[in-house]
């Protein structure tokens, strides 16, 4: 493969994580981004309005994102991210009344379980059902999973209303950026197991913007001999002719390959590809692609909020609260928020002005000191294709990185990875395409 010509056509996370894997192996390779810089949809930017570097996405990370981990352990900027000493997730209903799930006694399964049960929010039958489906879940065979919905199943396991409301539907939003009724069952269990069963539970953040967090990777390609690293540059078609990847590239220039990464979301992943390809089976999945949108709204207030590093809001068109001020150690004398809503349906077409009229109302029940004159400044973030949605057809269809194409391959969150589409994800789907790559290469 060393003799082979590669090119990796993204440079998001999954770009990202497809070059590492080839870095550890010294193998050349060509890495070709759209944008000015790397990271694709995970980076952060100075906003002007506001005063203060915001995300494109305001991220939580979970303990189980292992492979993201270790992309940033390789560019040398996991130093930058707080673990917080235990799992604590304060919860504020419209009475502004808080409740905190948090471990107790010890930090790991059973802390969880004690934490669970000490949660005041929920009747005490509730909990025990929860607990009881958990330990269920910890030994639980994928293979045996009931084909049908999230929803339909937890209602199976007689998880009730309360059980559904305070506990597993705000997992569902925030984990899979989906409704319960929309999770096909294996992907939830699968990511239950990983997530809260068989690792330490906690949620991590950055203390630092994402483009921080990744930008080292462009110092490391400019001084590897084995990256030649291309931003600025576009794809805009692939084919093949005889045995070779014919890239067509801006100003209609052609570039020559062997073996080609794909690291790009399906939609414009559609736009690229020969139309004699999509009448392959594996292609199918382009007739299941849907998007969920996330809107994520930044904004500037005169007196503090909560002095909560993130909280949840029960009963909220905003899912999310997040004390970036507290996040980033800043000591400013403006108050910096964020607000993140998943599976944004009802809120991405309103206009940033409806948006901020309805995010004032909802601050006003959920914390009691909020006034509508505290508010200095805003920006709102609408993603419409913030990620696939993975619901039952499409995780059906969902591709494998290897395609039926010799020597092309796919990477991206919403490949088959078995997990939801995240990070953690696309961090996977790129070691899992180079061990394709390699063992492809191995069975020549």
């Amino acid at each position: 493969m060393l003799n082979k010509k590669i090119a990796i056509v993204g440079g998001g996370i999954a770009g990202i994580s497809v070059s590492i894997e080839l870095l550890k192996r010294n193998i050349p390779h060509t890495l070709i981004e759209s944008k000015r810089f790397i990271g694709g949809r995970f980076y952060s930017f100075f906003e002007k309005s506001i005063g203060f570097e915001i995300e494109n996405g305001q991220h939580l990370f979970s303990t189980a994102y292992q492979n993201f981990f270790e992309i940033l352990k390789h560019l040398n900027t996991y130093k930058y991210l707080y673990f917080p000493h235990k799992l604590s997730i304060p919860f504020f209903d419209l009475l502004g009344k808080k409740s905190t799930l948090e471990t107790f006694f010890a930090d790991n399964k059973i802390g969880f379980f004690l934490g669970l049960l000490k949660f005041p929010i929920l009747p005490l039958k509730s909990k025990f059902n929860i607990i009881k489906l958990l330990f269920r879940l910890n030994n639980f065979r994928l293979d045996k999973t009931p084909q049908d919905n999230t929803k339909d199943f937890l209602r199976s396991e007689r998880q009730d209303s309360s059980a559904m409301k305070y506990f597993w539907e705000p997992i569902g939003i925030s984990v899979f950026n989906n409704h319960l009724k929309n999770i096909p069952t294996n992907l939830f269990i699968n990511t239950i197991q990983l997530a809260f069963l068989k690792t330490k539970s906690n949620f991590v953040f950055s203390t630092v913007g994402s483009s921080q967090l990744v930008n080292p990777y462009v110092q490391i390609a400019n001084k590897s001999k084995n990256v030649q690293l291309m931003l600025n540059l576009s794809v805009k078609s692939i084919f093949k002719e005889n045995d070779k990847f014919i890239l067509v590239v801006d100003n209609n220039q052609r570039m020559e390959f062997d073996v080609v990464f794909l690291c790009i979301p399906p939609n414009y992943l559609k736009k690229i590809i020969p139309t004699e390809w999509l009448k392959l089976d594996y292609f199918t999945f382009f007739s299941h692609l849907k998007f969920n949108p996330i809107v994520s709204i930044y904004s500037t207030f005169k007196t503090k909020i909560t002095d909560e590093f993130f909280a949840y809001l029960l009963d909220s068109p905003f899912h999310w609260i997040f004390n970036r001020n507290k996040m980033l150690n800043d000591n400013s004398n403006q108050y910096l928020y964020s607000f993140t809503t998943s599976n944004a349906v009802e809120l991405v077409d309103k206009t940033n002005q409806e948006i901020m009229n309805l995010l004032e109302t909802e601050l006003e029940k959920h914390f009691k000191t909020y006034s509508k004159n505290n508010l200095i400044n805003f920006k709102v973030i609408k993603d419409k294709f913030a990620t696939v949605n993975l619901d039952f057809e499409f995780n059906k269809k969902r591709p494998c990185q290897l395609s039926p194409i010799n020597g092309l391959f796919l990477a991206g969150d919403w490949t088959d990875t078995k997990l939801p589409a995240t990070l953690e994800s696309a961090a996977l789907s790129g070691k899992l395409a180079v061990q394709y790559m390699l063992n492809k290469t191995k069975n020549q």
